[in-house]
């Protein structure tokens, strides 16, 4: 059984203007990238996301067994996904299965939305929010259509992440052992420029 389900609209993950991926899968792509990285294998922990079933398709027995076996959630919250019946069923069958959600679930933040747009499951959940607001107060993605190396933002924004997964993933999940950084004392060296007077010393 995978340890992390993708729950999102698949609006918000349609390639933009001629881009072969969308934008949900180059996340999800660097996010599995990080994840290795803070896990240090990639055979230790599995994700779950659906690329096949489109629109109005009723969630299938396997996917009800997948959302309710996984550890963690991660919700693309946006208006696609608060539209979508599919969704809002995914994240039922999940709180159903599990008592203690509040450490499970993701919340991934789309665009703004107000508290009361938002599930009551997510209102004392800490969001990512991955969208910012311009000079004219205009509402922008971050890493839209998709992300580029400048985009500190972005990946600031993902590693924090990351570092919660990768974490809830340890506690749900004991085998599994996040790498945390440790300072090691090293010897140093200095280096000192010398005058014509004392080079021969």
């Amino acid at each position: 059984m995978p340890d992390i389900f993708i729950s999102y609209a698949h609006v918000d993950n349609k390639p933009f203007s001629g881009l072969e991926k969308g934008w949900i899968t180059h996340f999800v792509t660097n996010l599995q990238l990080m994840i290795n990285s803070k896990i240090g294998r990639a055979e230790d922990y599995s994700l779950w996301q659906d690329f096949r079933l489109q629109g109005n398709t009723a969630i299938t027995p396997e996917i009800e067994t997948q959302v309710k076996a996984v550890q963690v959630l991660l919700v693309f919250l946006s208006p696609g996904w608060i539209a979508s019946d599919w969704c809002k069923k995914e994240l039922r069958l999940f709180c159903e299965a599990h008592n203690d959600v509040k450490d499970r679930i993701f919340v991934i933040e789309l665009d703004s939305l107000q508290r009361e747009e938002k599930p009551a499951a997510f209102h004392d959940l800490l969001g990512y929010s991955f969208w910012l607001t311009n000079e004219h107060n205009k509402i922008r993605k971050l890493g839209f259509p998709e992300p580029q190396k400048t985009d500190s933002e972005y990946f600031n924004r993902l590693i924090d992440l990351t570092s919660d997964v990768a974490q809830a993933l340890s506690n749900f999940r004991p085998e599994i052992v996040t790498k945390t950084e440790t300072f090691t004392p090293k010897a140093t060296i200095y280096v000192a420029p010398v005058n014509d007077a004392l080079y021969d010393q």
